[in-house]
């Protein structure tokens, strides 16, 4: 992937400072992380933004001044939001053309005539122009809220046989009043309220910014008009540039872990189901991690591709190739505070969800940060390459904590697919004609995979916990199938090893009795080998039968035999001459 040429980012840096600035037209934010997301929106494409706040705050003049500086010549799509009007009447407008027909006689006389009306639909730039704003969107009807989806998803609407296509990449903003001063009290539909990437609260101007915004208006030196420094067609490749911001692995496994901290339930809550809303007792839950206790709903998962979404302005206007930590930190708050629903009780001590996540929720994700880099690693450590000691770090902490759990389960799944291929592996194999040599090397190559990888006691506790957890024995079912994928593999590289390695172990009287006497008939006729066998009888020995090197081993109580060959069937003959033998 190519690294971003941050094109046009010091026109843009110049342009937020004139937006943010002391030009007539300027905006003042007294809020600076309010103020730094809202230097995000112009940049980030395709992203959608509601900005809430009383009437007369600037949201609606910051969305003129973003697009008179950086979209030059574009007039911003207008929304004006009324529960009266249809979705037709929102979006759509009617062309009417009259065509007069004349009908003359045989002279050349007029008769009649006829007035014929043509009608031609055409969208309201809302639906096609690059910068759109919805005024008061919560006072939307229901269907124009579905409307919208469409338009956000499919970038096109169809009315009466016309297809309306919006611009692409696009940048929507919507306002709306606080709920508790609007006549109908509405409040956005859920399914365009997830559709919304962040969600920002637009500061009352204090003391100090009004009378900075007078003494601009009433100066006579400062700049009546913001300048446009940038075309919708430069804006296009700052957005081409800021997609190819890089977003490294261990940020993205480190945003799914937090994503699932405010979401994630050993129950398995879903939305669509409002039992658990009434059955739930969290504060018993071994996994209470202080932050999904306090959620009443869970949510969707299009807020990670927000957090992503808005990184990447944030890493590219910073001038950085690629996203951190902080820049997910600092989007975070913002793309799930108009997503998440709290629980009555713990509404009751913040201002609003907002403050909660800011005041209660991110200093605890800041100090579980560093655990879940251990738990990527840890898992990048297991996954990749075998090593049992991080899988043992995951599974301990998985009695404590959810996302170790799901990380355990997932690993078993991963492992369990592994250790499959490890049986397809050996079975691929001829270990009847394969070379001994050859057969350790597979045997060591299998003993750091996967299948071996898993400790084979000890795990019956945390198998215990996750299917009592998960309500699923799935992954109890997977474990079991690796430690059958163990003792199969054990077994066919045992009887391989075999046909060229034996250990056998003999009382001195079975020896005597039973072996001996086997060996010496398979012995040549030769007196030294006649000679070394008989002396096996009282010493230890090494000897050569056919091509099976043979060493004699006395004990103050057995005789130990160990039998190498260098061929296959030279040892089954050896074996075979040798049966009967009891081996103790």
């Amino acid at each position: 992937m190519q690294s971003p040429s941050f094109i046009n980012r010091k026109i843009v840096q110049e342009g937020l400072d004139l937006i943010f600035g002391n030009v007539k037209e300027s905006v003042r934010i007294p809020d600076e992380q309010i103020k730094q997301m809202l230097s995000l929106i112009p940049i980030t494409p395709n992203g959608i933004t509601l900005l809430r706040g009383i009437m007369g705050v600037g949201k609606g003049r910051f969305t003129n001044a973003f697009t008179k500086v950086f979209f030059g010549g574009e007039e911003v799509g207008m929304l004006q939001c009324d529960p009266n009007k249809t979705q037709q009447e929102s979006l759509y407008g009617t062309n009417v053309e009259t065509i007069t027909q004349y009908t003359y006689d045989q002279n050349g006389c007029l008769v009649s005539t006829h007035e014929k009306f043509n009608f031609d639909p055409h969208s309201m730039k809302f639906v096609t122009h690059p910068v759109k704003f919805g005024n008061e969107i919560n006072r939307s009807s229901k269907s124009l809220q579905d409307t919208l989806l469409r338009l956000f998803e499919e970038g096109e609407l169809e009315y009466q046989g016309k297809i309306f296509k919006s611009a692409r990449p696009f940048i929507t903003i919507f306002d709306e009043n606080p709920v508790h001063m609007q006549n109908d009290g509405r409040e956005l539909e859920p399914a365009l309220s997830d559709r919304i990437d962040i969600c920002l609260s637009m500061p009352g101007p204090n003391l100090f910014t009004s009378l900075q915004i007078q003494q601009i208006k009433t100066s006579d030196t400062a700049e009546d008009k913001l300048p446009s420094l940038l075309t919708y067609n430069d804006m296009k490749e700052v957005f081409t540039d800021i997609e190819k911001v890089n977003v490294p692995g261990d940020v993205l496994f480190w945003i799914s872990c937090i994503s699932q901290i405010f979401f994630s339930c050993c129950h398995r809550r879903d939305i669509a189901n409002g039992m658990f809303i009434n059955t739930m007792n969290c504060k018993s839950c071994d996994f209470d991690n202080d932050i999904c206790s306090k959620i009443q709903y869970p949510i969707g998962q299009r807020h990670i591709e927000s957090i992503i979404k808005f990184s990447r302005s944030l890493a590219w206007l910073n001038g950085h190739s690629s996203i951190t930590y902080e820049d997910a930190l600092t989007v975070l708050p913002f793309t799930l505070n108009h997503r998440l629903v709290l629980s009555d009780d713990t509404m009751s001590n913040y201002e609003d969800t907002y403050f909660w996540i800011k005041l209660h929720a991110l200093p605890i994700v800041d100090k579980q940060t560093d655990m879940y880099r251990k738990l990527m690693d840890d898992f990048s450590k297991t996954v990749k390459n075998h090593d049992s000691d991080a899988l043992q770090n995951i599974a301990n902490n998985a009695r404590s904590n959810l996302i170790h759990l799901q990380v355990f389960s997932e690993i078993i799944r991963i492992m369990k697919v592994k250790s499959d291929q490890d049986v397809q592996t050996i079975e691929k194999v001829n270990l009847n004609t394969a070379e001994l040599k050859d057969i350790k090397k597979l045997e060591k190559e299998l003993k750091n995979s996967a299948t071996f990888a898993i400790p084979q006691s000890g795990f019956e506790n945390i198998l215990e916990v996750v299917t009592d957890i998960t309500k699923s024995s799935q992954t109890k079912q997977h474990y079991a199938a690796i430690m059958d994928n163990r003792d199969a593999i054990s077994s066919m590289i045992q009887e391989a090893v075999e046909m060229y390695t034996r250990k056998m172990d003999f009382t001195h009287e079975g020896y005597a009795r039973s072996v001996y006497p086997k060996l010496v008939q398979m012995c040549s006729s030769s007196s030294d080998d006649i000679d070394k066998l008989q002396a096996t009888l009282s010493t230890d020995v090494e000897l050569e039968l056919m091509s099976v090197k043979v060493k004699v081993k006395r004990t103050s109580s057995h005789v130990k035999l160990h039998l190498d060959a260098d061929v296959a069937d030279d040892m089954r003959v050896l074996i075979e001459g040798l049966g009967g033998c009891d081996i103790e």
